[in-house]
């Protein structure tokens, strides 16, 4: 399914009339044309200009080896990885990282525990959908308390995986904890619990990010941002920092390593949005700023494509229920390439949710079209431009920012809840894409 947005046609009919033509980018090269001040019986005269074709350096063009427009959609049938049969069965919250040639994934899970408390399973599949191996459970049931929101980062050669669990026994207890996973689901050694110093134990909704040497974590504690780093094992290094002490409980935030740093984005106050670097030796060198000056900005995500950041974020137009997704680059340091925002989407969307990606050659921003009961995708250049028509994924709805998708080669991978049951799927240019 494809969305057709206002002024599309119009900007097919300007490229045809130029003679350009783009693939991809919206930007048209078209030369500026002032008006005359001569009467309509007069005759315009243009200079003469002697080109000598020997003297012009012009390459030859040869239209076969252009490639063609992208048609994007999906490469696969989407593959049901799970199989509850009802509910209160099911698996959710699943994260997911591309190691090369497999992709790991991490959810929850109720099967082993009659429905009730989840437990952490994991897989890994080919890009074709078959298992590499059969579902792992990670966590036990005999253990003290259940797990929730967990995340994964890949470092090369394992899965580092953080997720919040609950003390049994405790009125209200939630701690962070972490875990290492060989690439066929192995946990090496045990869990290491990263918060469980904090006399409140209110710790929730946990990121993970791999700098390359170690990992960093973002997460929330009532009422508080948070950031902390860990070695490559696991263990927590230097001090936890306070991004912003004032992050009301609900609030998207994202975080990602570029470079030598941390990038964060957090919703501010449910008003702005907010950023902020955390160098790999675990000092602020940038920010915490706001990007934005509105109001009831929210539900932020940034990716990095290189040379900057892209940072895509939602907020109402108009009425109180017409939200749109904006787009706006970042320098390396965090300042915005432009005060101007670009906006993504219509009124009638009612977008939510959305999630930036980069895979070194554009963005990909999926969120969730309230109107359409849908999971989208839209692909951008690295100016945020819209490239081509919206890409329905699944009619599935998504709750958090933390859609799992990831770049692979030349082509996207997700997995998602569908009703009680994961799904995976693959999606990219139709004609360029070995199925």
């Amino acid at each position: 399914m494809t969305l057709i947005r206002p002024g599309m046609l119009a900007g097919l009919m300007i490229v045809i009339i130029n003679g350009c033509y783009d693939s991809g980018h919206r930007h048209l090269d078209v030369d500026t044309m002032e008006e005359s001040d001569a009467e309509e019986s007069d005759t315009v005269e243009s200079p003469e200009v002697d080109l000598n074709e020997d003297e012009l350096d012009v390459p030859d063009i040869d239209v076969e080896d252009m490639p063609p427009p992208c048609e994007f959609g999906a490469l696969m049938d989407n593959v049901q990885l799970t199989f509850h049969e009802r509910y209160p069965y099911n698996a959710a919250l699943p994260t997911m990282v591309y190691t090369g040639s497999e992709f790991a994934i991490v959810w929850l899970d109720n099967r082993n525990t009659l429905g009730e408390e989840d437990e952490l399973f994991c897989t890994a599949v080919t890009p074709s959908g078959e298992k590499v191996f059969e579902d792992l459970q990670l966590t036990q049931g005999a253990d003290p308390g259940y797990v929730n929101f967990p995340d994964a980062a890949f470092s090369g050669s394992e899965i580092g995986v953080v997720f919040k669990k609950f003390a049994e026994g405790e009125e209200y207890r939630a701690d962070l904890y972490f875990i290492r996973l060989t690439l066929d689901g192995t946990m090496m050694g045990s869990e290491t619990g990263l918060t469980t110093d904090d006399p409140a134990g209110l710790s929730d909704r946990p990121l993970i990010a791999f700098s390359g040497n170690g990992y960093g974590i973002a997460w929330t504690r009532v009422p508080s941002l948070m950031f902390m780093r860990l070695d490559i094992d696991g263990n927590p290094v230097g001090e936890e920092l306070v991004l912003d002490p004032d992050f009301q409980p609900g609030r998207e935030f994202s975080l990602i390593h570029a470079g030598s740093a941390f990038a964060m984005v957090w919703d501010r106050d449910g008003e702005k949005i907010a950023f902020a670097r955390v160098s790999d030796e675990g000092a602020v060198v940038d920010g915490p700023r706001d990007l934005t000056s509105g109001s009831l900005d929210h539900s932020p995500s940034i990716a990095f494509d290189g040379a900057g950041y892209g940072v895509v974020y939602e907020k109402p137009t108009l009425e109180p229920h017409d939200n749109n997704l904006y787009f706006f680059g970042l320098s390396p340091e965090g300042e915005r390439l432009s005060p101007d925002d670009i906006r993504l989407t219509d009124d009638l969307e009612y977008p939510h949710n959305p999630k930036i990606i980069h895979n070194g050659s554009e963005y990909a921003v999926v969120w969730y079209n309230n109107n359409a009961s849908g999971v989208f995708l839209d692909r951008l250049d690295e100016d945020g431009n819209l490239k081509g028509e919206s890409f329905m994924i699944t009619d599935t709805l998504i709750h958090t920012n933390r859609f799992p998708i990831v770049p692979a080669e030349d082509y996207y991978a997700a997995v998602w809840e569908y009703g009680e049951n994961l799904m995976f799927g693959r999606f990219g240019c139709l004609d360029r894409v070995d199925p």
